[in-house]
């Protein structure tokens, strides 16, 4: 076979989530939304939380439509270990005119705060803080990146959520086709992740520890529904078709759950948002989000949920939730949507959906909910 289409193989094999993970069909009465309040932080599986060594990521070519190099912190020193972590004057891709601070913008723009990225190491991952030119404490977002994907994947999508005034920090897992971190191995980290940014972080200041989320984009989706379930700090979740598998041949396991089961889904009791698309649900050799392991399946166990809603996009593929397909791309057969549309609205919604849970703005639920929901976007919920 063509050297194309044998990695699209490999990666099918390695991507595509085999077994387990069944559907649960159920009423769902409506919640009032919120998020909990915050809880102290559970032991965070003997990681240290603090030890941040030297990085820099390289800043791309090109225009910088959003990022203000001056408007980052000093590099800062850790009290663990005294390393330093990185100002990085990073590119913006994310089209658009930011509008002055203190108007009120739409979910669908860039947002009215110029945004630094920071990079370093915590607990032997590398970390991209999107870190927004707030004066007063932010929101904080962990971000889970997908499988053989990075955090630069998503790049545009989260500075546009820093841009709104969230403080925002990516976790690169590290691994290859055939070895990496567990699922448990990823909760962990970013729990250590949590501890870092809240405390010893150089824009630590800049962050509400009481208001922290996470989320996450396939793997990555599994994995922030484990980091809700284990970190009762976490006040609200967000899933980008989130995938519940272990990779083909694999069963659950403590290192690799299946987040349907008692203890994970069905036990948060925070807004959870689920997007997620069909078109990579069934067809060729191994799906990159298999109907039995697909955000559907995550969905129907959020009954305990505060608030819990379902958008499914019919025209998109497992990739149009990241910024950019890389490498996994390959096995992941293209949706009938356009792409740039499909990512427009995606980023459109993940600001509302933190605005709404974490700035009381009701006038989200229009983006969400209601009449401002895109076209081709089905709702289920709340």
């Amino acid at each position: 076979m063509g050297t194309k289409l044998f990695l699209s193989v490999v990666l099918a094999l390695v991507v595509g989530c085999g077994g387990g993970g069944g559907t649960a069909d159920s009423g769902r009465p409506s919640f009032d939304a919120g998020a909990r309040d915050a809880g102290a932080s559970p032991d965070s599986g003997g990681s240290d939380g603090g030890a941040v060594d030297t990085g820099v990521d390289e800043p791309d070519g090109g225009d910088d439509a959003g990022v203000d190099p001056d408007a980052g912190l000093d590099a800062g020193t850790s009290a663990d270990d005294a390393g330093t972590i990185a100002d990085d004057a990073g590119t913006s891709t994310d089209a658009g005119t930011s509008p002055d601070a203190g108007t009120t913008v739409p979910p669908d723009v860039v947002g009215p705060f110029t945004v630094t990225r920071q990079t370093g190491r915590v607990s032997g991952s590398d970390v991209t803080a999107f870190v927004p030119n707030v004066t007063s404490p932010a929101p904080l977002v962990l971000f889970k990146h997908g499988f053989q994907l990075a955090t630069s994947n998503y790049a545009t999508t989260l500075e546009r959520l820093a841009s709104h005034g969230f403080v925002v920090v990516g976790i690169d897992s590290g691994g290859g086709l055939f070895g990496g971190p567990t699922n448990a191995a990823e909760r962990d980290g970013a729990m250590a992740a949590i501890d870092w940014a809240t405390s010893t972080a150089p824009f630590a200041s800049r962050v509400d520890a009481t208001r922290i989320a996470a989320a996450g984009h396939s793997r990555g989706g599994k994995v922030a529904v484990m980091i809700a379930a284990a970190d009762a700090r976490v006040g609200a979740a967000l899933l980008l078709d989130p995938v519940n598998g272990c990779g083909p041949g694999q069963s659950y396991s403590a290192d690799c759950p299946d987040v349907t089961s008692m203890g994970f889904a069905p036990a948060l009791t925070i807004p959870v948002g689920v997007m997620g698309e069909t078109n990579n649900a069934a067809g060729g050799f191994m799906p990159c989000a298999p109907a039995d392991q697909n955000y559907q399946t995550v969905f129907d166990e959020l009954d305990a949920a505060t608030w819990a809603v379902a958008w499914t996009f019919t025209g998109a593929d497992h990739m149009d939730f990241a910024d950019t397909a890389g490498f996994a791309g390959a096995a992941c057969p293209d949706g009938p949507g356009d792409d740039a549309t499909i990512r427009n609205q995606v980023r459109a919604m993940i600001v509302a959906f933190f605005r709404r849970h974490f700035g009381g703005e009701t006038a989200m639920d229009e983006w969400l909910t209601g009449a401002r929901v895109p076209t081709g976007v089905t709702v289920e919920g709340p």
